[in-house]
Order: C-alpha cells, then structure tokens, then sequence
C-alpha cells in the first residue's frame, strides 16, 4: 500500500511538467538579457513601476539583478546574482498550463544554489526559494517583473 501510495504521488508530480531539456547557460542569458521593471517582489508592489532590474552577461557569468527592500522597510538589497557560465546547469520545462519554465542550478563558492524563471505571458516570474536577505534573514522570494521594450 505505501509503495502504491508513493508511485501515485511521484506520477502527481511529474504531471506537472510536460518535459524537460538541458539548455546552455549562455543561451538561455542571451535569450532574456536586457532591463526589466519589477511589478512585485514578495509582498512589495512598486510604486509607479520605478523599480527597475537587468539581466546581463559579464565575461564568464551570467547576472540577474533585482533589487529588494524589505515589506517593513529599513533593508534593502541591489539583488545581484551572478551565475557562472561553467558552474551552472539550466533545465527547460513545459508546463501543462503551457508555461515555460527554467530551473537553474548553480555552485559558487562551494554552495548549490537553485533558482526558478517561469515565463506567464507578458510576465515573468523568478523565484529564489532560499533568498538571504543582508540582514541574514532566509525566506523564499518571488518577483513578478517584465520586459522594457
């Protein structure tokens, strides 16, 4: 029964994705560099769409920059992320609602690391499931951002 149960929910999940490929880092930055503004971050909802963030490619990385300040106020972050060209692996994934999503996995300075950029529409998500903030605190973060043409 417990072996039927697990099948059962390890075929729930894989439902979820239509299927998955392996791409290349670079591409995939080349792909979707440029400027973005931030339409939300967690529970933040900017003001007048003045927050803005990039995505670029830097000699051997690839950087995604958004930038947080804390619900509360006081901390804020720049959100620079660098994800090394040779250190890190993306996955494409269809999803059953027609989604595309990427999963990137990367290891810098010893540590793994995985990220989520899922584009909906005009909109794209990126999600850090374990983001620190400067002030050490841990928690997941989404931002809802799109493309400025």
């Amino acid at each position: 029964m417990f072996l039927k149960a697990l099948l059962l929910l390890n075929l729930a999940t894989l439902s979820s994705v239509v299927f998955a490929n392996t791409i290349s880092p670079l591409s995939f930055f080349q792909t979707i560099q440029g400027d973005y503004r931030i339409l939300s971050s967690g529970l933040n909802i900017p003001k007048g769409g003045t927050e803005v963030g990039y995505v670029a490619i830097e000699e051997n990385e690839g950087l995604i920059v958004l930038p947080y300040c804390h619900v509360e106020g006081g901390v804020c972050d720049p959100g620079f992320r660098a994800f090394p060209l040779d250190n890190t692996t993306i996955r494409e994934e269809k999803t059953e609602s027609g989604n595309t999503r990427f999963t990137l996995e990367t290891v810098d300075g010893g540590t793994s690391r995985r990220y989520f950029w899922e584009n909906r529409g005009q909109a794209q998500h990126f999600f850090d499931p374990d983001y620190s903030l400067v002030s050490g605190e841990n928690f997941p973060l989404e931002f809802v951002i799109e493309r400025i043409q």
